[in-house]
This record gives structure tokens, C-alpha cells and sequence, in this order.
């Protein structure tokens, strides 16, 4: 598979195809392959855990898998109420945000 970029559409010289990007390894793949499980094969070609999570954590979401259903607080009231608790700062210090690119928006 190929990528093409829009100014290579409009046949703009400087632009070149690309091709397709794959982040990590294919595990079912390389098992199928190999014959082997894939819980036998550690990918080390992307930063995961490959333990997998903790059991207090697989806890915690069992316990919460019906909170999928329910609209979030909007204003993360709870979320900030906690971090600045753990933190030890006020909670009108904590800004969360739905990664670095909304945070830096935020700001300019």
C-alpha cells in the first residue's frame, strides 16, 4: 500500500510517495508463523508492558465497565479534585487535557 499526499495528487514537484507506516509487530502474524502462541512472543518494537497490567488495575476497569455508558463530568471535577490531592496543590492548579496539542492550545 501506498500513501500519496495531497500536493503529489496536484502533481506538485517536490512531493514523493510514501509508504505505508506500521507501528509495532504484527504478534498473530509472527505466531501463525512460527506456530507458536502469541502470549509466548514479547514485541519489544513498541513501548509496552509486556506483562500486561496489573491485577489491581484489570480490577478497577471490571468494577467500572459500566461507567462506559455515562456521559463524563465535563468540567473533570472529580479527576482534578484527586490529582490536586495526591499532588498536594489546589485543584484550580490542575488542567487536564486530552493531550499535549490541546494543552499547548490552550495556552497560546
Amino acid at each position: 500500500m501506498v500513501y500519496r499526499t495531497v500536493a503529489e495528487d496536484s502533481g506538485h514537484p517536490r512531493t514523493m510517495a510514501r509508504a505505508a507506516r506500521h507501528h509495532g509487530g504484527n504478534i498473530d502474524e509472527v505466531a501463525q508463523r512460527y506456530g507458536l502462541n502469541a502470549r509466548q512472543i514479547i514485541d519489544f518494537s513498541t513501548n509496552v508492558n509486556p506483562f500486561g497490567p496489573p491485577s489491581s488495575v484489570l480490577k478497577t476497569l471490571q468494577d467500572n465497565l459500566w461507567r462506559v455508558s455515562v456521559y463524563p463530568d465535563l468540567g473533570q471535577k472529580k479527576l482534578k479534585e484527586a490529582l490536586a490531592d495526591y499532588l498536594s496543590v489546589d485543584s484550580s492548579q490542575i488542567i487536564p487535557g486530552n493531550g499535549s496539542a490541546e494543552l499547548i492550545y490552550l495556552v497560546v
